[in-house]
């Protein structure tokens, strides 16, 4: 949009008594020609980006389940604020859902004061996977306790060499991200970070320093551009993700307070001597040192269930500076009707892309 013709787009003219009063630019207003959202001002909220522009049809704001749906751009300006929740009140979620048609390409572009994301979450409409961009230019950007769900890039860094970046993410999810984070060296923080069904982190002119990351059903973690380290006194978890030639395996990446865990998916089935699936029994999976790793109960079919999935996640083993520490072999006990037994189980056992499979039969 031109930049004079932007300007007089901003100023509003509001009726004030018998007179009229001018209210300096402010707030949102949206560009036809670009279908983008310009925001502007300190002041912003997905609500107040509703009500500026008059509920349009493409950015809606459900204010029962404080939810926007947008189907354009948004530019933060220069000297602008977007904030999603608040803060110091974590019920107090928002989420802002991108949409659009198949071919469309969504961005949110943080290139003014702040883009503040608390408690909420980002997200693209179930139908458009990977639709939108989360862009930081130049600003300030935090993320903080909220998700960010299926975008094409969670958070991509651009703009000019010298340009100012201040960037914070932490006890935050990305899930189903096609990158979630493609980053180029900069001050950052980044901790207790959550990476599910993601594809690879990209890294240019590193290192990046990640502190208590966990990876979920993430097929290759890393990418091979960049470099990045685990942060003192920091704990990187791999579930279910990355071949053993690509787990890190380079000793300087860790100090000696940091390890790596991996795990993989353990299902185990609790029958009778019948081999009908029992329910109600209890079960725990301990390691070689005889700590609890996971916990839960049978359902109807047999499987064992801890927060609702019968995919429990057990160490294969650890590795830190110090070298590599097998966890296995690893005991299941059952326990139902008064009755307990126990049996032996090696997570190297089997597959690594399926679950490794255990069926205990009670006598």
């Amino acid at each position: 949009m031109n930049p004079i013709r932007r300007w007089i787009l901003a100023w509003t003219v509001v009726a004030f008594g018998a007179g009229f009063a001018v209210r300096a630019p402010a707030g949102a207003v949206y560009d036809s020609d670009t279908n983008t959202v310009y925001v502007q001002g300190p002041h912003n909220t997905l609500k107040t980006i509703a009500e500026d522009l008059f509920f349009p049809p493409y950015f809606s704001y459900d204010f029962v389940t404080c939810t926007a749906v947008c189907d354009a751009n948004i530019h933060i300006e220069v000297g602008g604020v977007l904030t999603l929740g608040d803060r110091d009140t974590p019920s107090r979620e928002e989420t802002l859902r991108f949409t659009g048609p198949e071919d469309s390409q969504r961005v949110l572009m943080a290139a003014g004061e702040a883009f503040l994301c608390y408690h909420s979450q980002v997200t693209a409409a179930p139908e458009r996977a990977h639709c939108y961009t989360i862009r930081h230019q130049s600003g300030k950007m935090v993320i903080e306790d909220s998700v960010i769900r299926n975008a094409r890039h969670g958070v991509s860094i651009s703009g000019r060499p010298g340009s100012r970046h201040d960037l914070t993410v932490r006890d935050s999810t990305f899930e189903g991200c096609r990158t979630p984070l493609l980053l180029c060296s900069l001050p950052a923080e980044l901790r207790n970070l959550t990476f599910r069904s993601c594809g690879s982190l990209a890294v240019h002119r590193g290192p990046i320093v990640l502190t208590d990351c966990t990876f979920e059903d993430c097929p290759h973690p890393y990418s091979n551009v960049g470099q990045w380290r685990y942060g003192e006194n920091s704990r990187l978890v791999l579930v279910n993700c990355t071949p053993w030639k690509d787990f890190p395996d380079d000793r300087k990446m860790f100090y000696r307070s940091s390890n790596a865990v991996r795990k993989w998916y353990l299902r185990v089935q609790v029958l009778d001597a019948q081999h009908e699936p029992i329910a109600g029994a209890r079960a725990r999976v301990r390691d070689n040192a005889g700590n609890v790793e996971v916990q839960g109960s049978t359902g109807p079919d047999g499987f064992v269930r801890s927060d609702g999935s019968g995919n429990l996640p057990v160490t294969d083993f650890t590795r830190d500076a110090q070298g590599t520490h097998d966890a296995d072999p690893h005991r299941v006990e059952v326990e139902w009707n008064g009755r307990e037994h126990a049996e032996s189980v090696t997570m190297d056992d089997g597959a690594k892309d399926q679950p490794v499979e255990k069926a205990i039969v009670l006598p």
